[in-house]
């Protein structure tokens, strides 16, 4: 009875040691850890909305589409440095009615426990303008609430590895 509990022991001590001193044999996981961070210059209240929304929408897109493969301890950095609100149609060469998309800018990282770049690409999302451009102020925050719908959609399609 003594040396079967002393050889459990042991092994747990063993298995401990190896789990310890080989990190790189852990199983890679998904990533379920998110950091957004927004910087964005000249509109502070797009910025504002962007930073206080953005991590719950990622967080939605990775439960639909979880993104297996990494580290454990890796984490999803998600940086917007622009968005772009289509002002009215365009009219180049004579052509008007056609109208510029809204847009929203930024880089996806993926980054180890240790602060390693694992993944880093750019990452530019679009969404159509649906009805009147010039009751934009009305309609401003749903229009970015679709580009964040967008840009975490796209960006965490491209974080799997």
């Amino acid at each position: 009875m003594k040396s079967s509990r002393w050889l459990s022991v042991k092994s747990l001590a063993m298995a401990a040691l190896l789990s310890a001193a080989l990190p790189c044999l852990a199983p890679a996981q998904g990533l379920s850890r998110v950091t957004a961070q927004v910087d964005i210059h000249g509109a502070p209240a797009i910025a504002a909305h962007v930073r206080q929304a953005l991590p719950a929408h990622i967080v939605r897109a990775l439960t639909e589409h979880p993104v297996d493969g990494y580290p454990p301890g890796s984490r999803l950095v998600i940086r917007v440095t622009g968005v772009f609100l289509a002002s009215g149609s365009t009219g180049a060469g004579g052509l008007g009615g056609m109208s510029m998309p809204d847009s929203m800018e930024g880089r996806v990282d993926v980054v180890d426990a240790r602060g390693g770049v694992l993944y880093s690409r750019p990452l530019t999302a679009h969404h159509p303008v649906t009805g009147n451009v010039h009751t934009a102020p009305m309609h401003e925050p749903l229009r970015i609430n679709n580009l964040m719908k967008s840009f975490s959609y796209w960006a965490v399609r491209r974080a799997g590895p």
